[in-house]
């Protein structure tokens, strides 16, 4: 839950406050291009201001509020949009506030706390062999949990720079094991396959002899 704040207020925050400070800004500027505009329209009335200046100069201005405005719509929808996901989230907390403690992962859990789950296809470390098109090395696949109100959320890694070397090397060391292996059956199957075609040869050559002595 911790950490859920924290990414919810790290993404969310710095936004939402950026784009309040640019509404307030461009809010101030329109309140001050619509005053101008109306000391140009009464120049214009009272005849200070020739109607042709006037036009060009409003253009202008009309110009200035009509992107201001734009962005201030862009930018609320953000901040829309953040107010929403902020609620999602309070309400995925209030959620797993229920599953805090339990024994068993049940349907009715999976149900309530899962939204869907998409996996995806199956990738092999070294790829497929080019002979007899098998896949080979280790299997992968991934798969995403997409939870209610908040989608895939991935937990930051919290290991220490030690624990994930650690855990490097060793992966590195099953690795080189497991290549070896491979390699190990991969010949023996080889050796398997070469002897019993020499055998098969044999085989046909001595049922081909007969044959020649009979006729003879």
């Amino acid at each position: 839950m911790e950490q859920l704040r924290e990414y919810s207020a790290l993404n969310q925050t710095e936004t939402a406050t950026a784009n309040k400070e640019r509404i307030a800004k461009n809010e101030k500027r329109i309140a001050e291009l619509n005053r101008i505009f109306n000391a140009l329209y009464e120049d214009k009335v009272l005849g200070v201001l020739s109607v042709e200046r006037f036009t060009e100069m409003t253009e202008t201005y009309e110009q200035e509020i009509a992107a201001a405005k734009s962005q201030n719509a862009k930018l609320q929808t953000e901040l829309d949009k953040i107010n929403s996901e902020k609620d999602k989230t309070d309400k995925f907390l209030k959620l797993i506030r229920k599953y805090t403690r339990f024994e068993e992962l049940t349907t009715p859990m999976l149900n309530e706390l899962v939204d869907k789950v998409i996996v995806h296809e199956g990738e092999w470390s070294e790829g497929f062999n080019k002979e007899n098109g098998r896949p080979m090395g280790i299997r992968s696949q991934r798969v995403d949990v997409y939870l209610k109100y908040i989608g895939k959320f991935d937990i930051p890694d919290m290991r220490t720079a030690e624990e994930v070397e650690t855990e490097r090397k060793a992966a590195e060391k099953l690795e080189q094991k497991r290549k070896y292996n491979r390699e190990y059956m991969r010949k023996k199957n080889a050796e398997k396959r070469a002897a019993k075609n020499t055998a098969k040869e044999k085989s046909q050559q001595s049922e081909k002899q007969p044959q020649k002595l009979k006729s003879a």
